[in-house]
């Protein structure tokens, strides 16, 4: 897979983030806000997928999750995960995310960010198929200080759930 589509992958999901995640009970569903990650999943030539989003815009809280699956198997599997890991950090970083803490132990990172008047919180799960593919899954969960200790503890349970 390659690191520009990765990164593109990583930047859309951090604009925008499979429904593996649960959202909160009194979030709707948010099709245009998955819009730009499935833009980039359709135009990802060896990838396939899918984004989902949802929200509670009254609380100013919304949860994008994004799965991605390689069509073909991956060469070097523990190399393909850490360099996912590193793309998604630089592909937010160079979006305009400023970390407050980033984590990658084999396959999971999670991190805290803000984004302009956002603060947000992310969470990827790499995992190889059988045949030797690599899945993706990502979530990031968002809020702006309108509701933030609630919004936080929301984006928290979700991020669990993924």
């Amino acid at each position: 897979m390659g690191r520009a589509l990765i990164v593109a992958a990583a930047i859309a999901l951090a604009a925008s983030a499979a429904p593996a995640a649960t959202p909160h009970g009194s979030w709707r569903g948010l099709h245009d806000l998955a819009g730009p990650a499935s833009e980039v999943i359709a135009g990802a030539p060896g990838l396939t997928g899918e984004a989902h989003a949802w929200g509670d815009p009254s609380a100013g809280c919304f949860g994008i999750v994004q799965e991605l699956r390689t069509d073909h198997p991956v060469a070097h599997p523990t190399t393909a995960i850490s360099e996912l890991h590193t793309s998604i950090h630089e592909g937010l970083a160079a979006g305009g995310a400023s970390f407050e803490s980033w984590n990658a132990e084999r396959n999971v990172s999670t991190g805290r960010f803000q984004r302009g008047d956002l603060d947000a919180q992310i969470r990827s799960i790499a995992s190889i198929d059988p045949a030797g593919a690599l899945t993706v899954r990502s979530a990031v969960c968002f809020y702006n200080e309108r509701d933030a200790e609630r919004s936080r503890d929301r984006c928290k349970r979700f991020l669990e759930t993924l």
